[in-house]
């Protein structure tokens, strides 16, 4: 999997969604995906065109909170290939979410989840390095996680609460309505929060012997990944992480790495990077996506990137693109 794609996978569900609202062959088009890839179980999509699929699914549905929808409604097990096999083939609930986290890079390495238990079990998802994510897309992701449990086992349950990235929007009321949990927005990460109970639920689909065959598949392709992905994509994190109060010097990456500034220079040099080329890409990527994908102004974009002003921000943004951050928007949005 390259390091700038997702599995196909991952949007089955949203064009299950589209489908049932006589959209898919619209969002096809709008995301710029070939419809002969649907085929292709091993069919994979460059970030751009997920996020743009997930952008425009709210506006040719003409529902605003449709990715509640997809989760809740058609984000089936057996829509996410392997991993969902897999996930619906374990003995219980909490076995099931195990399987997710230790092999979700086969589907994303660009966001990372994790099961953290305390007094309630509560499962995260944000992305590597800050990428922010469309609202529809977040929705989508808390409402499979707030609901699966009650599909997969037959047993009533219910999330206690659901945290998304983006802000609260007008549909807020639908939340509670349709997942039966209480939504918090605004947060550092999607979140579904479950009682702790829950976990040990059975799964009406177990399989034990097929769970078996399925890890071993999962492990297989998960050591086939090139490891140098996941280097760039913590030092990217840590990056845009450190920002908002300066540059962050090589040393103080590597250290939080776990390395010594000279054996990441030269990891980096590796891979045909400096650190100053890494930081420029990193700044350029960031940069691009919040300047296609939100409506924040080019001076809030410069804080965020540590940058002193907006003209000094201008002027890095030209020498890396050529043209100014406001006629990149536009042009992006064509």
């Amino acid at each position: 999997m390259a390091r700038s794609s997702v599995a196909l996978d991952v949007v089955r569900p949203a064009l299950r969604a589209a489908t049932a609202h006589g959209v898919r062959d619209a969002l096809l088009v709008a995301a710029r995906i070939d419809a002969a890839q649907l085929d292709d179980p091993k069919a994979q999509i460059t970030e751009r065109q997920h996020a743009a699929l997930w952008e425009a699914l709210p506006r040719l549905t003409g529902v605003p909170e449709i990715g509640l929808e997809v989760g809740r409604v058609h984000a089936l097990p057996e829509t996410f290939g392997l991993l969902g096999f897999l996930a619906a083939s374990s003995e219980t609930i909490g076995e099931a979410l195990e399987q997710i986290v230790a092999y979700h890079a086969l589907v994303s390495r660009r966001s990372q989840i994790e099961l953290l238990l305390g007094r309630r079990a509560r499962i995260q998802i944000a992305s590597v390095d800050g990428q922010t994510w469309p609202a529809a897309l977040s929705d989508s992701w808390v409402a499979t996680y707030a609901t699966l449990p009650a599909r997969v086992t037959g047993t009533p349950v219910a999330a206690e609460r659901v945290g998304v990235m983006h802000a609260k929007p007008t549909y807020a009321e639908v939340y509670p309505a349709s997942l039966g949990a209480r939504a918090v927005f605004g947060q550092q990460h999607n979140f579904v929060e479950l009682p702790r109970e829950v976990l040990e639920l059975p799964l009406s689909g177990r399989a034990p012997e097929l769970a078996a065959v399925l890890r071993g598949a999962a492990r297989d392709a998960l050591e086939r990944l090139p490891e140098e992905d996941l280097l760039l994509a913590r030092l990217s994190a840590l990056t845009l992480e450190a920002l908002p109060r300066g540059r962050p010097k090589v040393d103080v990456l590597a250290r939080r790495l776990g390395l010594g500034a000279r054996s990441l220079q030269r990891r980096l040099m590796e891979r045909g990077l400096t650190y100053s080329a890494f930081l420029d890409q990193t700044l350029k990527k960031r940069a691009e996506e919040q300047l296609e994908h939100t409506a924040r102004g080019v001076s809030d974009i410069a804080l965020e990137l540590g940058f002193d002003d907006a003209s000094a921000f201008a002027r890095a943004f030209k020498r890396w693109t050529g043209t100014s951050p406001s006629a990149w928007r536009k042009r992006a949005s064509c």
